[in-house]
Order: C-alpha cells, then sequence, then structure tokens
C-alpha cells in the first residue's frame, strides 16, 4: 500500500510540471500575439 502511494504522488507530481510547463507555453503565446 505504502508504494502504490509514493507512485501516485509522483505521477500527480509529474502531472503538476506538465501541467505547469503548458501554462508558460500558453503565457508565451499569449504574449506573441
Amino acid at each position: 500500500i505504502k508504494e502504490k502511494k509514493v507512485i501516485t504522488l509522483n505521477f500527480i507530481k509529474r502531472k503538476m510540471d506538465e501541467y505547469e510547463r503548458l501554462e508558460r507555453e500558453i503565457g508565451k503565446a499569449r504574449q506573441e500575439i
């Protein structure tokens, strides 16, 4: 059970990082328009 929780946390963290990167890309795109 403990290992699965760690995997889930790592998965969420990776998704959050991807989301932040997307937000930055969108922000850059908006400035260029």
